[in-house]
């Protein structure tokens, strides 16, 4: 149930156990895909970024013929598409609109998902802790004397190599290990 803003799920494919999202009585129905789901005051979007799913109302809620195409279908939403729901806009119903999106407009649209760290001034020793909460490959901090120094930058969290390439411009040697950590040193 989204009770407000919006949220994204990569759900896992199981026709046994379809997944549901409760938008203000609209019902986002998915299995084995990827979607985001906004939910304003007048509208829930629904925006598709792998699979299909499928938008409705719950049977027998009073307004469960509203998204129903005349052949009694319910709207399925494919990749790459986006549908408008309007929500409590008067006595006639409005159908939804499903519409195609670019591929550079569900980056925008999604964006929100990407976290950013922002260091200022930060102690490595806590930065990394940040970054490695973020990421398989993991740092550490082989020399000590690293642990209070200060970084500053604005990092993709998932972006591993792009803080490393802060760190090597701060004058921190790099070493990767084939068990995927890397570890810090002070450059010598």
């Amino acid at each position: 149930r989204l009770l407000r803003g919006e949220a994204h799920f990569a759900v896992t494919k199981d026709r046994q156990r379809p997944f549901i999202v409760d938008a203000n009585g609209l019902e986002v129905r998915a299995v084995g895909t990827a979607f985001a789901v906004r939910l304003a005051p007048t509208e829930v979007e629904v925006l598709v970024t792998e699979g299909r799913v499928a938008v409705g109302r719950p049977e027998g809620s009073a307004n469960s013929a509203d998204l129903i195409a005349p052949d009694g279908s319910v709207p399925v939403v494919p990749a790459g598409s986006r549908v408008l729901v309007r929500l409590n806009v008067g006595a006639e119903p409005i159908a939804p609109e499903i519409k195609p999106v670019s591929v550079a407009e569900l980056g925008e649209r999604l964006a929100w998902r990407v976290v950013r760290l922002d260091f200022s001034g930060t102690r490595l020793a806590d930065a990394v802790a940040q970054v490695n909460r973020h990421n398989r490959e993991q740092l550490l901090i082989a020399d000590d004397s690293l642990a209070d120094l200060r970084v500053s930058g604005l990092v993709i969290a998932d972006k591993v190599e792009d803080f490393v390439r802060l760190l090597e411009l701060s004058g921190v040697s790099v070493e990767r290990r084939e068990t995927g950590e890397i570890l810090l040193r002070r450059t010598p």
